[in-house]
């Protein structure tokens, strides 16, 4: 019985994929909530890791968080993971 406890516990990462061509049109895979979405910025968390897409004319022509993807056309100037999503307390984010 414990066996399957821990079964259940462990979280299956949906497999992650990023192809940009010409800079213009980017697909990934793997998102599993999207933060927000603006014609500058897009921030996604993909398997609990933040992604800042930053950009300019970006658009949406796919989404669909279900299935894990997100494709955006546009002109895409920076693709950076910002680190695992770690929760901190009130006090070490004020004295930080």
């Amino acid at each position: 019985m414990e066996n399957i406890v821990r079964k259940l516990e462990v979280k299956t990462e949906k497999p992650t994929r990023m192809v940009l061509e010409n800079r213009k049109d980017l697909q990934i895979t793997g998102i599993t909530k999207v933060i927000s979405i603006n014609e500058n910025n897009a921030y996604v968390l993909i398997n609990g890791t933040k992604l800042n897409i930053t950009g300019s004319d970006m658009s949406i022509e796919k989404l669909d968080v279900n299935e894990g993807i997100l494709n955006l056309t546009g002109t895409i100037n920076e693709i950076k993971y910002s680190g695992k999503n770690v929760k901190t307390s009130f006090f070490k984010r004020l004295f930080k």
